[in-house]
């Protein structure tokens, strides 16, 4: 009985505990089940919040000022505005490792200058040709040019012309097959040769630039995609009608364009009408240019102004790691527009991928955008050149459409508007300051393109004098013989010139003619006799001359020698290359007013402040689209460069000067405001009005309404009277006027042109020039007295932009003190911290967004791992209670 009673006790508690343990498993899971939903409700609120921070412009716009009831608040804007910082701090390591490969690639570069000189000139190349001066006797033919040396059997052709600064010398220009065949023998054992001066010779489309020819046969050709780097790749994508009238072509896929030899001068012709129907290669539209030959570089060069050798005490080098000094000045920046401009609705950093050590991440107003998010090439990165970086702004995700740009060194010192920056009746507010100094010495912008030739703005800097100073020279050219493979180009020889060439004389319908490469013999066989005849030539020609000349070349060479160094020799140091790249700034200016001069036309212009600049990235994508190539190559540049697309100075010069399209469909239906599809008398006075100039004589509105009547007479019926019938008929005083529809006013050539050229002085945007009377721009150096006075004015009469611009050598014993001061002076501006900073005593985690991100992936790895094992354990519990 006992034993029974045992098992029995036994039983019950077995029964007891198990109970008990599936209410526990049961509770467990429970518990399990509400940590794996809570898990999945914080992942979806992460997301969303990450989506709206890059999507706030379309799904919730203004969404700290919802509470606005007046856009006379403090708070709130008619438009929804974000805005755009630089920065960029040097004790990064990863800046510091790409920062000293950039400035190695640099000295690379003006190792290579040193070598072998740049050419200024725009689209400028080395051309597969060599020039001989003096010119080989008028016999010789480019068969017998082997016999003289051997080397010269690949050449391709032989061309005899003169001088176009030296019209009574004449040259000779071999040419050959490929690049390389001409940089080989230039290097090679002809330079042994002292009979000859040997000249590379160059092809640019600069037509003004001094001692340039026109080549008639040859073109460039540009536009086309830039991932061709082989001829043969890019000759099987070619248009038909392009192959159709080449004997050859080179590409050089460095400069991104391609050298065309053409049949006959009428193909180039030709060609440029075929280019206004598209061409393209792979959807890209191609562009055909004049060739222009010279091989002077050094009268280039003396006319290109360009700067003379640096000294050696110049300015310290700007490459250098505390020229990435952070001061601060972006926390004060943030804290100042907080202040003085709380309707902003969204701010971004643009960096390299660091995160200020005091920036809270967590606000969902403020935004870290890397480089990579922006730049559409990432070949171009990475990069130290602001203009590359601010030419990519416009395409961070999510940004408004009309943006506000500052550097990290400028704030607001009091209340600033919206339309401190734009105001619909007089659109963009532009604050100008110092005016841009002339192109060159002696030139101001008065003189360019006036119709007379000023030497002083013959230069590359000035565009030439606009074309002013073009020379109408007769270039001559002598014939080289009768032979195949003889070269000629138009004009007249001097009267002064022998009388074998003047047998030879040549009529300007002459042009310059290539040998088709598969007619090219494969093989010259001269006998030794002929081989000494073109000897014997050869010194009978050279003797005479050949002491002086010899003697007239080597001072020459030495002289040019020593002044093509003095002009292009840049030492490799840093300092060297800190003194470049501070004249790029300069450059670049000089750069952007010479192509907006050729665009738009020359006028004077002035530098941008150094202020907070609103940008509509619809305007700036206009701008890119206009200058595609321009911002390609600022976009590709690791460092400031003198072709930069200066980032304020062309976007606002671009929105003064762009000119507005004349849309005849648009103007027709403003006049229409009935739209009725016809236009009444009262409405053609209208259309006339918005030809005319104000105010509107009846002549002009008679003319237009002949035009109108003469039209509908030569158009046909289907024109005419297209809509005549959907359309309710007007009454004119004129019987003759017919109905003016909109297919008529379309297809009305004398009208359509009248409307169009009234709009070619009308501004597309509008503007209003700004002075600098609210605006604080203070250069902070060394000199501890001038800094101290500096932030005194500014602290007693502060102004709504403030830019306290460091340039400070930090490598200096007082640097340090300046900087102290330079941080006491912005706590003074302002002490009270941002919702952007982080508490005192906290600081990011990570400073560098791949580290950040990193850490994320592995928290969203170890999330999911977390995740698998609650719903494995979850699926067991159930099985479990399944089964009891």
């Amino acid at each position: 009985m006992r034993v029974i009673n045992v098992l029995m006790l036994q039983r019950q508690t077995c029964t007891s505990l198990s109970l008990r343990y599936r209410f526990l498993v049961n509770c467990g899971a429970l518990i399990l089940f509400m940590v794996f939903v809570h898990q999945i409700g914080e992942k979806v609120e992460t997301w969303s919040r990450n989506q709206s921070r890059h999507f706030h412009e379309v799904f919730e716009p203004h969404s700290h000022i919802q509470n606005c009831t007046s856009f006379h608040s403090r708070e709130c804007t008619p438009m929804p505005i974000d805005l755009v910082y630089t920065w960029v701090n040097g004790t990064d390591a990863t800046l510091l490792s790409n920062l000293a490969v950039a400035k190695e690639k640099l000295a690379e570069e003006y190792r290579a200058l040193r070598e072998k000189p740049k050419c200024p000139l725009s689209q400028c190349i080395s051309a597969p040709m060599l020039v001989l001066d003096p010119a080989l006797p008028a016999g010789i033919t480019v068969h017998e040019l082997p016999l003289l040396w051997p080397s010269l059997s690949n050449a391709k052709a032989l061309l005899q012309l003169n001088k176009p600064l030296q019209p009574s010398n004449a040259v000779s220009v071999i040419i050959f097959h490929s690049q390389a065949d001409a940089d080989k023998i230039s290097t090679g054992t002809l330079n042994e040769d002292k009979k000859f001066f040997i000249s590379n010779c160059y092809l640019t489309t600069e037509k003004e630039a001094p001692g340039v020819i026109p080549m008639k046969t040859l073109a460039f050709m540009s536009g086309f995609p830039g991932s061709f780097k082989v001829s043969e790749e890019l000759r099987a994508k070619l248009p038909t009608a392009i192959m159709d009238k080449i004997t050859a072509f080179e590409l050089y896929p460095e400069a991104n364009i391609a050298l065309l030899y053409l049949k006959s001068p009428q193909d180039f012709t030709n060609l440029l009408q075929e280019a206004k129907n598209n061409l393209t290669v792979d959807g890209k539209e191609l562009a055909i240019s004049p060739v222009y030959l010279f091989w002077n570089m050094s009268a280039i060069m003396k006319f290109s102004q360009m700067p003379s050798v640096p000294i050696k005490e110049g300015p310290r080098d700007i490459l250098t790691t505390n020229r990435f000094e952070d001061n601060g000045a972006l926390c004060h920046s943030l804290r100042s527009v907080e202040k003085y401009a709380p309707w902003v609705r969204h701010i971004f950093i643009v960096t390299n991928g660091q995160i200020p050590f005091w920036l809270n991440m967590e606000n969902p107003r403020i935004s870290v955008v890397t480089h990579q998010e922006i730049f559409l090439n990432h070949d171009h990165l990475p990069t130290f050149s602001s203009p590359a970086i601010e030419s990519n702004l416009h395409r961070i995700p999510g940004i408004s459409q009309k943006f506000i740009y500052l550097n990290d060194d400028v704030m607001f010192g009091k209340d600033v508007w919206v339309d401190d920056f734009y105001t619909p009746s007089n659109g963009q507010k532009v604050y100008l300051t110092w005016p841009f100094s002339h192109c060159s010495k002696g030139c101001p912008g008065t003189l360019i393109e006036n119709g007379k030739c000023n030497q002083e703005c013959n230069n590359i800097a000035c565009d030439w004098d606009g074309g002013d100073c073009k020379a109408r020279k007769h270039r001559s050219v002598r014939s080289a013989g009768n032979g195949e493979g003889i070269t000629t180009i138009g004009g007249e020889l001097p009267q002064d010139s022998t009388a074998q060439a003047a047998s030879q004389k040549q009529t300007p319908e002459q042009t310059f003619f290539i040998l088709n490469e598969d007619k090219r013999r494969s093989e010259v066989e001269v006998s030794s006799a002929a081989a000494s005849l073109v000897r014997g030539k050869v010194q009978e020609f050279v003797p005479s001359v050949e002491g002086f000349l010899f003697w007239e070349k080597t001072k020459y060479l030495q002289e040019e020698d020593e002044r093509l160094q003095r002009v292009l020799m840049y030492e490799t140091n840093g300092a060297a290359i800190g003194r470049k790249l501070q004249n790029s700034f300069t450059e670049s200016l000089r750069y952007v007013d010479r192509l907006y001069n050729r665009k738009f036309g020359i006028m004077s212009r002035k530098a941008i402040s150094h202020t907070p600049h609103m940008i509509d990235k619809f305007v700036m994508q206009e701008l890119q689209d206009m200058f595609p190539k321009e911002f390609e190559k600022t976009s590709s540049h690791h460092l400031r460069h003198s072709d930069d697309m200066q980032f304020a100075f062309s976007y606002f010069y671009f929105l003064m000067s762009v000119k507005q399209q004349a849309n005849i469909s648009e103007v027709f239906d403003t006049a229409d405001k009935d739209q009725s599809g016809v236009l009444s008398d009262s409405e053609i006075e209208a259309l006339a009005m918005r030809i005319h100039k104000k105010p509107l004589k009846p002549t002009d509105l008679k003319s237009l309404d002949n035009e109108l009547i003469t039209c509908s007479k030569t158009l046909p019926n289907k024109v005419t009277q297209n809509h005549r019938v959907k359309h309710s008929q007007e009454v004119y005083i004129d019987q003759n006027m017919p109905q003016i529809t909109k297919d008529l006013l379309l297809n009305c050539k004398t009208v359509t042109g009248r409307i169009r050229q009234a709009f070619t002085d009308k501004k597309k945007y509008k503007y209003q020039i700004m002075g600098e009377q609210e605006i604080h721009f203070r250069l902070i150096t060394n000199n501890m007295v001038s800094a101290l006075r500096h932030f005194k004015e500014v602290r007693a009469q502060p102004k709504k932009f403030i830019c306290m611009n460091d340039d400070i050598d930090h490598s200096k014993s007082n640097a340090k003190e300046v900087k102290i001061k330079l941080a006491e002076f912005y706590e003074a501006m302002f002490p009270q911290p941002s919702q952007f900073e982080l508490p005192k005593d906290k600081t990011n985690r990570f400073l560098h967004m791949d580290e950040l991100q990193k850490w994320q992936a592995y928290q969203d790895k170890l999330r999911f791992y977390r995740y698998c094992a609650i719903g494995l354990l979850i699926i067991f519990m159930l099985k479990f209670i399944s089964k009891r």
